[in-house]
């Protein structure tokens, strides 16, 4: 009986929702807003919409000289997100964070040391 009703299942067609929540799970890419001019002239004040790449989190794939998404690390702020360039890494599984736009960027320089399971994605 289980396996007629498992040949059956598999013949179903899947409701619409479903279909595209398998496919937001099974795709590495997603759109993110980026607000602020940290990132100036690299990103534009214009192109507040990038692609990040969130294929690597698993294995935490953060490279010198990417720029990415990473959580916010301020208690305050725990909903928010960073967009910054990683000019440093050391062994201990922390980055230093840069914004492209060094007089207009809260960045390394003030909160310091970033630990790397924050990061979210790559932007491309």
């Amino acid at each position: 009986m289980s396996s007629v009703l498992g040949n059956s299942l598999l013949n179903l067609p899947l409701p619409p929702f479903l279909l595209f929540l398998n496919l937001c799970a099974l795709n590495p890419y997603s759109a993110t807003i980026l607000l602020g001019p940290s990132m100036l002239p690299t990103i534009p004040l214009s192109s507040s919409v990038a692609v990040l790449d969130r294929s690597s989190k698993a294995s935490c794939d953060v490279r010198v000289g990417d720029v990415c998404v990473f959580r916010n690390a301020n208690p305050c702020k725990v909903d928010s997100y960073v967009c910054k360039r990683v000019g440093r890494k050391d062994n201990k599984g922390k980055v230093w964070l840069l914004g492209d736009n060094p007089n207009n960027s809260a960045d390394s320089r003030v909160y310091g040391w970033v630990e790397e399971r924050l990061w979210e994605g790559r932007v491309v």
